[in-house]
């Protein structure tokens, strides 16, 4: 591209002709250029020609010829303009113009002993470029969907204008706006994100016509990323619960803990177009999938939590939390069945027939819709079939029962049962069974000569003893309260029934013990309990004085010197608690927390992580509980984790840091938090 041009040819060895050209104008508009153009003659220091006659010359450009005459003569050292004029060149549409010329001058004459007649040639110039059609621009390189953009068109002529329209996901184009000056604002439609499902931006085309009235100028195009805004996620409209346990649990309305398992269902959608590809939900440190599915029978009681989070097409996520009231349920508990023998007027007698019946028990209410049957039986002992005495209805009693139409003779010792079932426990009822001796004698024998009994009636064959004798061991029935041990000798706690009910004492599983009480001093005792198990035989000691008992200590690990206090699958979030079976007080020096890795919403059996919790740092500080960090990760540092949580002597209390994931802005460390998983915790 130039503004001028030039073309010379030779004549003699002293002349040339020259054809020049220069730009005048451009029309930006109209899309033409104006030329002004001259034939020169140029002599040199011998080039004089001598000649009088008229010469045809003629010029053509870009199409359009010139023709005339003139005359050649010139003198040494001289330039003479032959012909001269201006021409109009229109340019193509996209502004570029390149166009050919040529010129011929008559010289008919005789320059050192040379004929010289007609002189020609011709040429090519390049036009400078016109702008024409408008390239749309923005302020950025990227927009959100439902975005005000300013679109410029930065035309080359005031008398331009421009029509605009996009194109988005392989559609047609649709209008924009006409008759666009310089620009435009426009908001980008929120509703193109229907046409991206399953991505969250797509690249727009905004394609400018530049316009000259009515006259297309051209076209040009400028592509534009767009984004769905981050406020476009789905929606989670609904999770609702129903009972799925069957049975009795219809009958109360309302769940109830370790008996109902809820049946969840989400209501979820996706957002401008995305469909939702998973459901999650916690409830009670607990993973479940689907917008529908059924949890394991409820563990907690009063409001509990379930945390819903819903994933669509692309990627977004929604988190709903909603809470579900749970009744707080125990089974049915007797906490005391006692009888003795009473005369007709109420007086406590070992020769009395009629029976007095201290009972005490509790059925857990659950709105007054809980259903309670304690069926109270007697039988003489040698007897095998059991005869109703009472059937009491009540959620909760504590009172004595006088039966005055049945009595119980002292020929014969006489047993006692009371059996209670609520809504749920019929299978599995609450009992205690206790007797009322014969009649006060001190030696008795059987009337066929085969039984022989000491401080009661004879009622077998054999020998048969009321009471213990002295140095036997005393067994406890069901729901007994080792505070109230404090009588010297020995005990034993017999069958895992019964350990299950006993109260206070020092571990939480149902395995069977001994206990010894002895008196240490003025109104002062000490309980020494073993467990009987094969793999523990643990020894716990405790002293009690006018306060009261003191805490359970371990004196005595066992045959294994670590213990399991708590086993499963925690991330350590907040509502996860994991409570231990005996106490950080009751170990020897404290416990071991046992992590692995965590992935596909369950522990992995690698990558394990052991830390020590000495028990110390309770008393050293005097606090009831402390807050733990730990730092765990991958030996290639794939992984690196941190967990933060509440221990106290009871048990661990997670955080929902547990499950974070980011990059530290200080450290610049990136973290899965989420990535390992409480396993075991050991004491030792």
């Amino acid at each position: 591209m130039a503004l001028s041009g030039s073309k010379s040819v030779s004549v003699t060895a002293y002349d040339i002709l020259k054809f020049n050209w220069v730009q005048n104008g451009q029309s930006t508009t109209n899309n033409y250029t104006v030329i002004n153009w001259n034939l020169q003659l140029i002599a040199g220091s011998a080039g004089q020609i001598v000649s009088s006659a008229a010469k045809d010359w003629s010029v053509t450009i870009n199409g359009t010829k010139y023709a005339g005459t003139n005359s050649v003569a010139i003198g040494n050292n001289a330039t003479k303009t032959l012909a001269s004029g201006q021409t109009t060149i229109s340019h193509n549409d996209d502004g570029t113009k390149l166009f050919s010329y040529s010129f011929s001058q008559e010289f008919a004459i005789t320059f050192a002993d040379t004929n010289i007649g007609t002189i020609s040639s011709s040429g090519t110039g390049e036009l400078n470029t016109i702008p024409r059609a408008t390239t749309p621009a923005f302020d950025s390189s990227s927009a959100d969907m439902g975005e005000t953009i300013n679109i410029y068109t930065i035309r080359a002529s005031e008398a331009f204008t421009h029509d605009l329209a996009y194109s988005f996901a392989g559609g047609q184009y649709v209008t924009i706006a006409s008759g666009v000056e310089t620009h435009l604002y426009w908001k980008v439609p929120l509703d193109l994100a229907t046409l991206i499902p399953n991505t969250t931006n797509g690249t727009l085309t905004i394609r400018c016509i530049t316009k000259n009235g009515a006259a297309v100028v051209g076209t040009k195009t400028a592509l534009l990323t767009i984004k769905v805004p981050t406020t476009v996620i789905p929606t989670i409209s609904s999770v609702t619960f129903a009972e799925a346990a069957t049975g009795n649990i219809t009958s109360i309305g309302a769940y109830v803990q370790s008996k109902s398992k809820l049946k969840a269902t989400i209501t979820a959608a996706g957002a401008y177009g995305s469909t939702i590809k998973s459901y999650t939900s916690t409830f009670e440190g607990k993973n479940y999938n689907g917008s529908s599915f059924t949890t394991d029978a409820v563990n907690g009681s009063g409001t509990l939590n379930i945390k819903t989070t819903v994933t669509d097409s692309r990627g977004r996520t929604a988190t709903a939390n909603t809470s579900v009231s749970v009744l707080s349920y125990s089974s049915p508990a007797i906490t005391e069945f006692q009888v003795a023998r009473y005369t007709s007027s109420g007086t406590a007698s070992s020769e009395g027939e009629y029976a007095w019946l201290q009972i005490a028990y509790n059925v857990t209410s659950l709105n007054s819709k809980n259903k309670a049957t304690a069926k109270i039986e007697y039988k003489k002992t040698t007897a095998t079939t059991w005869t109703t005495l009472y059937t009491r209805t009540e959620l909760s009693l504590n009172t004595t029962l006088k039966p005055t139409s049945t009595t119980f003779s002292t020929d014969d010792q006489w047993d006692f049962k009371v059996t209670l079932t609520d809504s749920f426990n019929s299978a599995t009822p609450a009992t205690y069974q206790t007797f009322i001796p014969s009649g006060a004698v001190i030696l008795d024998i059987k009337a066929d000569g085969k039984g022989i009994a000491f401080f009661k009636t004879s009622s077998k064959d054999g020998v048969e003893i009321a009471g213990e004798l002295p140095g036997s061991a005393i067994n406890l029935t069901t729901n007994a309260n080792l505070n109230s041990l404090t009588t010297p000798g020995y005990y034993v706690i017999p069958t895992a029934t019964i350990s299950a009910s006993i109260v206070n004492k020092p571990y939480t599983d149902s395995a069977t013990a001994s206990i010894r009480v002895e008196q240490t001093g003025d109104g002062e005792y000490k309980q020494i309990l073993q467990k009987s198990t094969k793999t523990s035989g643990t020894i716990y000691e405790r002293g009690y004085d006018s306060s009261g008992w003191g805490a359970w200590s371990v004196v005595y690990v066992g045959a294994s010197s670590q213990r399991v206090l708590w086993a499963g699958n925690f991330v350590l979030t907040a509502d996860q608690t994991a409570t231990f079976r005996e106490k950080v007080s009751q170990q020897p020096n404290g416990v071991v927390l046992i992590f692995s890795r965590y992935a596909s919403s369950t522990a992995q059996n690698y990558a394990f992580s052991c830390h020590f919790i000495p028990k110390m740092i309770f008393n050293a500080m005097n606090l009831a509980s402390v807050n733990i960090n730990l730092i765990m990760g991958t030996a290639g540092f794939e992984y690196v984790a941190g967990k933060s949580f509440s221990i106290s002597d009871t048990g661990i209390t997670g955080s929902d840091t547990n499950s974070a994931t980011g990059t530290s802005s200080i450290s610049g460390i990136t973290y899965n938090n989420n990535m390992f998983a409480l396993r075991y915790v050991i004491g030792v």
